[in-house]
């Protein structure tokens, strides 16, 4: 049956596939060595009828090259170019020029898997109002995407349990689970009608912004209990660098602060976020600043003591502990 519903709509557009069901936004800066990998992933979905929106926001290495020869190659593939104004604009961007009836966001340096657009599609299909689907994911090194990262990165879950989307935000995100971007297949209505957009002020945490909007409004969601989406974890990453994100966390929490500042309850979760996120950063900070300071120490007592061949060998240790 799911089989028969994939083709039949497949078939019944396949002569209008310059309105395609599902738009993908791929926001892009100076990821062009990624990006071939990001779009080959779409290649490859089961379902065929997308058109994939790639927003160079204003890169300074090949992206720009890259992504064109890639739109050349597949009519399905728009390169769309701006000055640089960061991942919120570019995702703005495209949702400023999706045409579907679906959106997906996929950052340039991650990748979904064969059967992502086929199997949410089967999901939404039963939807009586707004939905949208989403999925489990798995972390992937940073030099192979495809190989899991060594030591192993950290995971949360992203299913919710049963209560509403918008607690389970408000209480339990980024410390009991987490939904990246790319796992979630959304009713392009959510952004349409709604105004939903990503918060261009924000230094980061703009997903769970997001996130937490669409969570407000009336609709239903359908888990897809199998990995479809994979997250290419950076150790160099901005999300190590604690006192950037506490802040930017911090800062969208005190938005949703005053945006439900008349619903108790929802209010009283995003009080005690704050706390924890404070507590938790802090811990964060004070043991990456103990670390340092071990390392260094280490190192000194190395150059004192050690021959030239194991303090090489231990700086190289060191430097591969850094996250």
């Amino acid at each position: 049956m799911l089989g028969s519903f994939i083709n039949s709509m497949a078939d019944s557009e396949s002569t209008h596939l310059y309105k395609p069901l599902v738009n993908i936004i791929v926001p892009c800066y100076n990821q062009g060595k990624y990006i071939p990998d990001a779009v080959a992933s779409l290649q490859t979905q089961t379902y065929p009828n997308w058109e994939c929106l790639i927003i160079n926001d204003g890169s300074t290495d090949d992206t720009r090259s890259v992504a064109a020869a890639l739109a050349a190659s597949d009519d399905r593939i728009r390169l769309i170019n701006q000055p640089n104004r960061g991942l919120s604009a570019a995702r703005n961007r495209g949702l400023d020029c999706i045409t579907g009836q679906y959106v997906q966001f996929l950052d340039a340096d991650d990748k979904l898997l064969p059967h992502k657009f086929e199997r949410q599609l089967g999901m939404l299909k039963g939807a009586r109002g707004l939905a949208l689907a989403y999925c489990d994911y798995r972390r992937g090194s940073a030099e192979d995407i495809d190989v899991q990262p060594n030591p192993p990165a950290p995971y949360l879950p992203p299913r919710y349990g049963d209560a509403p989307l918008l607690l389970q935000l408000a209480r339990d995100w980024e410390t009991r689970m987490s939904i990246p971007s790319h796992c979630f297949l959304f009713d392009a209505r959510l952004f349409s009608q709604h105004g939903v957009r990503f918060d261009e002020t924000l230094p980061n945490h703009e997903d769970w912004d997001c996130w937490m909007r669409i969570a407000a409004l009336p609709f239903e969601a359908f888990f897809c209990d199998e990995v479809l989406a994979i997250y290419r974890y950076h150790s160099e990453s901005m999300c190590h660098n604690a006192k950037t994100m506490r802040t930017g966390f911090l800062y969208a929490i005190d938005k949703h602060i005053r945006i439900h500042r008349g619903n108790p309850g929802i209010l009283e979760m995003l009080k005690e976020k704050r706390r924890e996120t404070n507590r938790c950063y802090a811990n964060q900070i004070r043991y990456r600043r103990l670390i340092k300071r071990v390392k260094r120490l280490v190192a000194r007592v190395a150059k004192r003591c050690l021959p030239v061949w194991m303090q090489m060998r231990i700086r190289s240790a060191l430097g591969r502990t850094s996250s």
